[in-house]
């Protein structure tokens, strides 16, 4: 680091975070060109990154973005219909296709509701020639299209939503420094944040979240009957399940809803 170079741009007013990162690489400190670093700052100091365990009493929904030469990003969430908690996330997915992800998602062992996918999911191919609408069809993945909207509203509506959020720490920590790190790009010239999107490892993760901010209102009121896995379970038997009061489809041995005790999932919080 040339220390000389460092001062200057302290001088001219670079900010501190673009200097940490590009003199050290540091992402460390608070993130003035974040375009949810305030939101997500805000979630911490009101508790609401903390544990949100899957409750199999609701449908897993999730959203994507469809990375061809970069990750695939995929949320996934439960609602009570106010609140949403994100309990897994997704996003090393690269230059894998869709069978690779149907197949994620049956090891999940979730119940399904709404696969929410951007608009693009009607024309981008994974190198087979199938529209990635059928294709996902095909495999048991039924998306439901979010409407194409403009990056501005698309970040009104991630600011939104975040409020609403809960986010486990563990199992969605990549999801919530990605968004964290998805930030405007810094013009050098005008020494000012611009409108652009800096395209970089979070971009993905901010995106599949976008799709899930602007098309939260499209999740279905999913019954226990509507849901559906890819794998054993098999919601129209869901009766037969239910009289275990500790059934928990990810823990299913076989397709006759015989599952071993259900110990210290304590679900979703409120």
């Amino acid at each position: 680091v040339d220390p000389a170079s460092l001062e200057e741009d302290r001088i001219t007013g670079i900010p501190e975070e673009i200097i940490q990162q590009e003199y050290y690489c540091s992402f460390s400190i608070s993130n003035e060109g974040s375009y949810f670093g305030q939101q997500m700052a805000e979630a911490e100091t009101q508790g609401r990154i903390r544990t949100a365990t899957y409750d199999p009493r609701h449908p897993v929904h999730t959203a994507w973005d469809f990375g061809v030469n970069d990750s695939t990003a995929i949320w996934f969430v439960q609602t009570d219909g106010r609140t949403i908690w994100a309990i897994d996330f997704f996003d090393k997915g690269n230059n894998k296709g869709l069978p690779e992800f149907a197949q994620l998602l049956q090891q999940k062992g979730y119940v399904y509701g709404t696969h929410l996918a951007p608009h693009d999911v009607m024309k981008r191919e994974f190198g087979t020639g199938d529209q990635i609408m059928q294709a996902a069809y095909d495999l048991g993945i039924h998306f439901t299209v979010v409407p194409r909207t403009d990056k501005k509203a698309q970040h009104q509506a991630g600011h939104f939503l975040i409020p609403r959020m809960v986010f486990d720490p563990i199992s969605c920590e990549r999801g919530i420094l990605g968004l964290k790190g998805y930030e405007r790009e810094w013009d050098r010239a005008a020494k000012v944040f611009s409108n652009t999107p800096k395209h970089n490892w979070a971009s993905h993760i901010a995106d599949a979240f976008m799709t899930l901010a602007c098309g939260v209102d499209l999740i279905r009121e999913t019954t226990r009957h509507d849901a559906y896995t890819i794998g054993n379970f098999d919601p129209r038997q869901y009766n037969t399940y239910a009289k275990q009061a500790d059934f928990d489809p990810r823990r299913l041995s076989d397709g006759q809803g015989h599952s071993p005790m259900h110990e210290g999932d304590g679900g979703m919080e409120s």
